[in-house]
């Protein structure tokens, strides 16, 4: 029982903390924008209206977001440039990062850039330089879909994906409505995108190739992007209530009776462990309110299986 109460414990701060990191609506899903002032704003999926603008966040082109829950922007020169966050710290630099268009980074941590000709290029942190990826690419917007394969846009719109990642070849992404300016990948798999010639944003069904209506109160933005699962939980399958359309949660890593842990591991510290994330990232995905509803004899079973 007191490792349950450490687990709600580090749950709760780890919200608290998130929620003062980044300025979101802990009741739907946040995207963010760039703003025709180039500076960022943050909106839920709701039909609230934008937050911001965070005056310390100009003037970047293009946003992505880091492993640590830091800003990697791309400036007017073409430049790479991090941030610690949206309400401190300043705007630097990163070393031979020129000349990139457009930056989006992998559940791994690389940096995936598209450079002006327009060439894919990656770099495994910061510190490295860029690699070119020989291989044809004419994508001038990218993002990374949670199976790791690349989603694209083209310099009419239209939509490719790139089966088997960065190192793969692109086909095209069938799509019914809107030519794409530019696209964002929620955590969940979700398809942001902003149409050509608009400002608002839309909602693609990847099933369908759908582009849906413009979202309420989503204009008026340039570029948008996702903060990543450092501030939404891992895509997992089984839905949950409380959670925006289309986010689901895995149910199977509830071990039952016979479960052979990997490895020679001890099946009953494996479990333990495993049920515990599958708890904090079930807790994380609800509001403060929902969270503590949620925290019943029902749930609190798993730790007992």
């Amino acid at each position: 029982m007191v490792r349950i109460w450490f687990l709600l414990a580090a749950v709760l701060q780890a919200q608290a903390h998130n929620s003062g990191r980044f300025p979101r609506d802990i009741d739907g899903l946040v995207f963010v924008g760039t703003g025709v002032d180039e500076k960022l704003y943050t909106k839920s999926y709701s039909d609230k209206k934008w937050d911001g603008p965070f005056d310390t966040t100009c003037c970047m082109v293009r946003i992505a977001f880091m492993q640590d829950g830091s800003l990697l922007g791309v400036g007017e020169d073409q430049l790479l440039y991090t941030k610690t966050s949206f309400d401190s710290g300043s705007w630097e630099v990163v070393e031979d990062s020129c000349c990139i268009q457009d930056v989006t980074v992998k559940h791994d941590g690389t940096i995936i850039g598209i450079s002006n000709e327009p060439k894919l290029m990656s770099r495994t942190d910061l510190s490295r330089q860029w690699t070119t990826i020989l291989k044809f690419n004419d994508a001038i917007r990218i993002d990374v879909l949670p199976d790791d394969n690349l989603l694209g846009v083209t310099a009419d719109g239209e939509l490719k994906r790139r089966e088997g990642g960065i190192f793969g070849n692109w086909v095209w992404e069938k799509t019914v409505g809107m030519k794409a300016e530019d696209i964002s990948i929620q955590p969940d798999g979700t398809v942001l995108g902003i149409e050509k010639g608009g400002c608002g944003v839309h909602v693609l069904d990847l099933e369908t190739g759908v582009w849906g209506e413009e979202l309420p109160e989503s204009q008026c933005v340039t570029a948008i992007a996702s903060p990543g699962n450092l501030i939404f939980p891992v895509l997992m399958e089984n839905t949950v209530t409380d959670a925006p359309p289309n986010v689901s949660f895995r149910s199977d890593l509830r071990c039952g009776a016979g479960y052979v842990a990997p490895n020679g591991a001890d099946p009953a510290e494996y479990c333990l462990l495993f049920n515990g994330l599958y708890m904090v990232a079930i807790l994380l995905s609800m509001s403060k309110k929902t969270m503590l509803e949620h925290l019943t004899l029902e749930y609190l079973t798993i730790f007992f299986r």
